[in-house]
């Protein structure tokens, strides 16, 4: 078991501060990977914010204006490999253009490796009254790695410690870690000798 390497299950919530369309805090900038661990749970949130217009540049056409209804997560591509499953703020996985809400990529993964995961949304809209629809794969590309926990330390009254540090048994009273689920001798302050 290696509960040290278990991420943080924490509900996906909204930061109204931020308004980009798609938002994780895991991915820092420039990063398009997300690192899980073997046996170990994982989780990641994504905040999403719908427009309620965006305009986009359509050869012949030129810049459109289009009104958006709603998105519609249909799947993320390549998560059914991962053994993780996606969880949406709302029962549909529908987001309506003008509104916030979040998802998350969450479970245990078995097997390590690089798995390529792609956003596939529905969008509905309509352009100059006319309605509008269309299903957008890869809106969203990112790499999940999922690796070996391989942090080594000792267990001891259901915690983990690093190599080096100190388990104390009493204000007088210590062991030390010092190599992976090895701990020191009992060392004995002088003072309470």
């Amino acid at each position: 078991m290696y509960a040290q390497c278990v991420d943080i299950n924490e509900p996906c919530s909204v930061n109204n501060e931020n308004m980009e369309i798609v938002y994780n805090d895991d991915l820092e900038t420039g990063q398009s990977s997300l690192i899980a661990y073997v046996d170990n749970y994982y989780q990641t949130n994504f905040q999403v914010n719908i427009p309620t217009d965006s305009t986009f540049t359509i050869d012949g056409f030129g810049d459109v204006n289009i009104s958006i209804n709603y998105f519609t997560i249909e799947a993320i591509g390549g998560l059914s490999a991962t053994g993780l499953e996606l969880d949406c703020s709302n029962a549909e996985c529908t987001f309506i253009g003008g509104e916030s809400g979040c998802f998350s990529i969450s479970g245990t993964p078995t097997v390590s490796g690089s798995y390529p995961l792609n956003l596939v949304v529905y969008a509905a809209g309509s352009w100059n009254g006319i309605p509008i629809s269309q299903t957008l794969d890869d809106l969203i590309e990112i790499t999940l790695i999922v690796e070996e926990c391989n942090v080594e330390g000792c267990w001891n009254d259901d915690n983990f410690y690093l190599i080096d540090e100190q388990y104390w048994i009493n204000n007088c009273q210590y062991l030390i870690c010092e190599e992976n689920d090895n701990w020191s001798n009992m060392v004995t302050l002088e003072d309470c000798v």
